[in-house]
């Protein structure tokens, strides 16, 4: 801005991680595991704290609630902390490269069922060779019992 006699004067201001103290100390993240992104955090006198953003595959979001963030998409990320000086100036201080871990994968367990012999306890009685005829009898009439809305599927079937 250009005064009177047309002199004019700048600055530049520089907030390094000395004016955030604790940067370094995030830890680890991982998705749907809550994370206070501020408890590590100290801030140099006359630094305040504006908004805290997330950027993730080329793209910032803030975070509203920096104390109780809670990572939705795994992979790498930063994370912006805006700050506000004594002058009324704001600054970005970035911390780079932090990893969200994916969820833990549970293995799925496969089981084969046997519909016919834990719904029908009378079929466990049979003779091998009756149990062999009506075994795919069964199965159909069961079929087609799951699709009805009769409660009594064993007089259905028998």
């Amino acid at each position: 801005m250009e005064n009177q006699a047309g002199k004019s004067a700048s600055r530049d201001i520089t907030v390094s991680a000395d004016g955030i103290y604790g940067i370094a100390d995030i830890g680890s993240l991982q998705v749907d595991q809550p994370k206070d992104l501020l408890a590590s955090l100290t801030f140099a006198p006359g630094v305040e704290l504006q908004k805290v953003e997330i950027e993730q595959d080329g793209q910032r979001k803030e975070i509203n609630d920096p104390q109780h963030f809670t990572p939705d998409y795994p992979g790498e990320c930063s994370f912006v902390f805006t700050v506000k000086v004594k002058s009324g100036d704001t600054a970005e201080v970035k911390t780079e490269n932090l990893i969200i871990k994916p969820l833990d994968y549970q293995e799925v367990v496969i089981k084969n069922a046997d519909m016919i012999s834990e719904k029908y306890p009378w079929y466990n009685n049979l003779q091998q060779t009756t149990k062999d005829f009506i075994y795919p009898h069964l199965i159909a009439s069961y079929a087609a019992c799951n699709r009805s809305k009769q409660d009594d599927r064993v007089h259905i079937i028998m």
